[in-house]
């Protein structure tokens, strides 16, 4: 067979390049769906904002890692229809006017909402961090309630002080050291936590067709900034651990931040209790895919029409012989051929059959050799299959062969 016949026969590629290639293909179609459907989740939100995935000075982070490292149940609320919501309290860090509807959306059993402060932008040398740039106005800070509590208004104090908290005429605990503390007031908010002087830290809005939730006015008490003071993390825990109540579980909100995940068909292609069924569904495709490349084998050489060379010409030769069904004439005139070969060695003996069969059979004794020609002759008469034949020709070179070197 030619070198090029062989390259067709083993194909372009070897099997293990061709099972790489396909693996290498499955895994990336099932890697580009999976991250397609998770792609909102893998936003680490570390933009300097004020929300609970930011780790600046004004995102929570930091609280969320101090509520964890003390055993709470704390998730981050990146859908709005979680089950969890509605029996845990929900911390709504919006940074923009809040309306009805996304607070009726967003809200779990218990809703905290925590008003922003501080006005900050990128740090020009850290990523993730932010430079201060001052406080938001207090008419800006108090529009993020004008639809779900009118009339209410922010105040702020001036330079730094520590505030003692209290619930009601129980004492909480005192802050650290908070700069220009903000505090809240307006004719639907009840005070629940107060500072030393009275002033709302914490109220409840009540209104009649909406469901109550709290407000915090000052954000130091809970972000990364404010609870880098020890006693002001112990009143940020207090005023969450007021606003709960007997609930458990805690629930940081980041949709109302732009970083919410929508419940999309491929991505309930990933959740249970569809994933059972995207599971099996993927073994089957896998399944199938190997059946299907178990079935095939390698493929057809391609040959010429008319084959080149010796050996093509004994193969049409034989296969012609085949298909007329002379096979069983071949031995007996392989047996003669070889008597003539032999006979060729010694000049002027004669080649008519009865003569060269003697003179075969006599060689043999005088040389040694057997078995005599004779019977390998007889042997070659009477075989009638294949491998008979195959046989008694071979038998037949062997003694041509020992015959030819014992005569030289």
């Amino acid at each position: 067979m030619s070198d090029q016949t062989k390259s067709r026969t083993q194909g372009a590629f070897s099997p293990l390049v061709i099972g790489a290639l396909v693996l290498v293909g499955v895994f990336a179609f099932a890697a580009y769906f999976t991250l397609s459907a998770f792609a909102p989740e893998l936003d680490n939100g570390r933009d300097g904002r004020a929300h609970a995935l930011s780790q600046s000075a004004v995102g929570y982070a930091g609280m969320v890692r101090l509520l964890r490292a003390r055993g709470d149940d704390i998730g981050i609320g990146r859908t709005i229809d979680g089950a969890e919501r509605i029996a845990d309290l929900v911390v709504l860090t919006p940074e923009r006017a809040i309306t009805p509807d996304e607070l009726e959306t967003a809200s779990g059993y218990t809703t905290l909402v925590v008003l922003p402060k501080w006005a900050v932008g990128p740090h020009p040398s850290h990523p993730g961090w932010v430079a201060r740039m001052g406080t938001f106005d207090t008419a800006g800070v108090s529009s993020v309630l004008n639809e779900l509590s009118p009339g209410t208004t922010v105040s702020r104090t001036d330079g730094s002080m520590r505030a003692s908290l209290k619930w009601g005429e129980t004492a909480l605990a005192t802050s650290g050291e908070i700069e220009d503390l903000q505090t809240i007031a307006g004719p639907n908010i009840r005070p629940i936590i107060t500072d030393q002087n009275g002033a709302i830290i914490m109220g409840l809005v009540e209104q009649d067709d909406a469901l109550p939730f709290y407000v915090l006015s000052d954000p130091d008490f809970l972000n990364t900034q404010g609870v880098g003071n020890l006693d002001t993390a112990r009143a940020g825990l207090a005023i969450l651990d007021a606003a709960r109540g007997e609930h458990n579980g805690i629930i940081f909100d980041v949709t109302l931040n732009g970083l919410g995940a929508a419940r999309s068909p491929l991505r309930l292609a990933f959740d249970p209790p569809l994933l059972g069924a995207t599971l099996a569904l993927a073994i089957a495709a896998g399944m199938l895919g190997w059946r299907a490349a178990a079935s095939f084998g390698a493929g057809v050489p391609v040959r010429r029409s008319i084959a080149f060379g010796k050996a093509a010409l004994a193969d049409n030769s034989a296969g012609l012989l085949r298909l007329g069904g002379h096979q069983r004439r071949l031995a007996p005139i392989y047996a003669r051929l070889v008597a003539l070969q032999v006979a060729s060695v010694f000049p002027g003996a004669r080649k008519d059959e009865a003569t060269l069969d003697a003179l075969m059979d006599t060689l043999s004794q005088t040389y040694k050799i057997e078995p005599r020609f004779g019977a390998l002759a007889a042997e070659a008469e009477t075989a009638k299959t294949t491998n008979q034949m195959l046989e008694a020709a071979r038998k037949l070179h062997t003694w041509k062969v020992e015959m030819i070197r014992a005569t030289r």
